[in-house]
């Protein structure tokens, strides 16, 4: 199952790099919720002792510089196409 989440996300980061902007958003958002439920399930594999504590403790750093990357593209994707204020569409 994290092979699966793990390939997903890899596929969606990929799809972001060569998407239009528009879509870069989306894509980098979807990446962002795998990359997460990737996250919970290496907790949970320690929790359930499939995975050494150790090993966690050697991934921590390199899954923080991930998120934080991805944090970083998402926000330059958003703000260079910011999401449109449904208000303004709307305006008498």
């Amino acid at each position: 199952m994290t092979e699966k989440i793990l390939l997903e996300c890899i596929e969606s980061c990929f799809c972001a790099t060569v998407s239009l902007t528009e879509d870069k958003y989306k894509n980098l958002a979807r990446t962002s919720a795998l990359f997460d439920t990737l996250k919970l399930f290496i907790r949970i594999s320690v929790q359930i002792h499939c995975l050494k504590e150790q090993t966690y403790l050697k991934l921590i750093p390199s899954l923080g510089d991930a998120g934080r990357m991805l944090g970083g593209w998402m926000q330059k994707a958003k703000t260079q196409n910011p999401i449109p204020n449904t208000k303004s569409y709307f305006k008498t």
